[in-house]
């Protein structure tokens, strides 16, 4: 019985097929019946058009109907990505400038800035935070990010 999917809930490019396991218990062993070894290679995940990047930024909560398009135009006038056959194609510039981020252990290449910033904007726009609050919030992350 699977209790919990956990990576399955944030990766995207599997899906959970519903196939049943038993519970097992700790310290119970579990003699497989069959084992059997597939040759095959993996391959990365499908290229991105340009609805897939809009319902995922939707899905994450980054952006408005409003500004998708301008978020989009600004990775593709800044060469991050090229457009191919309606498929984002990921440019030299922008694998170096996410492999640069990982490195470094930066989260500037995940949807987590983002969606903070966006919730901040509601906030302020809720009354809920001040503009000074949220810049300053900001810096600090930035300092803890550059400057460490």
């Amino acid at each position: 019985m699977v209790l919990a999917k956990n990576w399955l809930d944030v990766y995207p490019y599997e899906k959970w097929n519903g196939n049943t396991m038993p519970r097992y218990q700790v310290g119970e062993k579990f003699e497989p019946t069959r084992l059997f070894l597939e040759e095959g290679k993996t391959e990365p995940p499908p290229l991105l058009s340009e609805a897939d990047l809009i319902s995922l930024m939707n899905q994450n909560g980054i952006g408005t109907d409003a500004t998708i398009a301008e978020h989009i135009d600004k990775v593709k006038q800044r060469k991050y990505v090229f457009v191919n056959n309606r498929q984002f194609i990921p440019s030299e510039l922008g694998i170096g400038l996410v492999q640069g981020y990982k490195r470094m252990e930066i989260a500037m290449a995940t949807p987590a800035l983002r969606q903070q910033m966006e919730r901040d904007i509601n906030l302020i726009s809720e009354g809920k935070k001040t503009k000074d609050e949220v810049l300053q919030e900001c810096l600090e992350h930035m300092k803890d990010v550059y400057l460490t």
